[in-house]
């Protein structure tokens, strides 16, 4: 394995001396896909969030904020709305990460630092392409959980497993959240922004102050909640081979940070790689 790798990394495609505008390139390449990936989801608004909901129309017909209540079907549309925000304004993020990245001091080197960490940040966008099972799968589990409950003397905490909406609201919860944590970290991260690995700016402040790869951590938990909605035997091995190239790719980068940034080494000591540390 590490003679395949070393003959991959010594391709000469990977030399950046036969890239002088790689920088331009890769501005160019990240803003169009982005920029396309956003026009998509605008065009595809409703197919993401579901028609507009009850409470929507009962705005529209002059009613007011006042004399309804939310149902059912109008979370579902707050939620699903909620991350169609998250996830646009993630793109729309990358898009102003590469329009104000700063120069790379050391740039990316090699099949592991260039086509490897491209590869795993793709995993997760494959179990999003699968078909969502969440009706299939999780109602009858549930109800199993529930009845179990109850025939062992449990009969209180059975209600919360006979109806599948908890389960299915706190999975678009997991979701926001972890897409929130990645579009803090992107936003901070902003100068130092590199989908290689590659160093540019050592960036210790806000929420890097608490952990080391927040963006890598937020996408963590959003593509969990997504595994739980899209849950085959294939997507549960994409994910592990994900949280894996993650883990790998952080370890590239933060060797490529010190010998750039000396300083990196106890910023490093100090704080958690994905979870920030109870002890310092």
């Amino acid at each position: 394995m590490k003679a395949l790798l070393k003959k991959l990394n010594d391709l000469p495609i990977f030399d950046p001396i036969r890239w002088p505008q790689r920088e331009l390139l890769a501005r160019l390449t990240g803003t169009i896909i982005c920029t396309a990936f956003i026009i998509h989801r605008i065009l595809k608004f409703t197919q993401y969030t579901g028609h507009i909901p009850p409470f929507l129309r009962h705005l529209a017909d002059g009613f007011g904020l006042f004399g309804f209540h939310l149902g059912a079907a109008d979370w579902h549309w707050i939620m699903w709305c909620a991350v169609w925000m998250i996830e646009t304004g993630i793109f729309a993020g990358y898009i102003l990460a590469f329009a104000t990245r700063s120069q790379a001091r050391s740039v990316a080197r090699g099949f592991m630092e260039v086509v490897f960490p491209l590869s795993v940040a793709a995993l997760p966008v494959v179990i999003t392409l699968t078909p969502m099972n969440f009706q299939r799968l999780w109602p009858p589990l549930l109800m199993t959980v529930g009845d179990r409950l109850a025939a062992h003397g449990l009969a209180a905490l059975s209600p919360l497993f006979w109806s599948w909406e908890p389960a299915f609201f706190l999975l678009l919860a997991i979701i926001i959240c972890g897409g929130a944590i990645n579009l803090i970290g992107l936003i901070t991260l902003r100068r130092a922004f590199t989908i290689m690995s590659e160093a540019r700016f050592f960036i210790h402040r806000g929420i890097f102050k608490l952990v080391r790869h927040p963006l890598y951590a937020g996408h963590f938990v959003m593509f969990f909640g997504y595994l739980m909605f899209h849950l085959y035997g294939i997507t549960l091995l994409l994910y592990l081979c994900f949280l894996a190239g993650q883990y790998l790719r952080a370890r590239i980068e933060e060797a490529k940070l010190v010998e750039v940034f000396p300083e990196y080494e106890g910023y490093r000591r100090a704080t958690g790689m994905f979870f920030p540390r109870l002890k310092r």
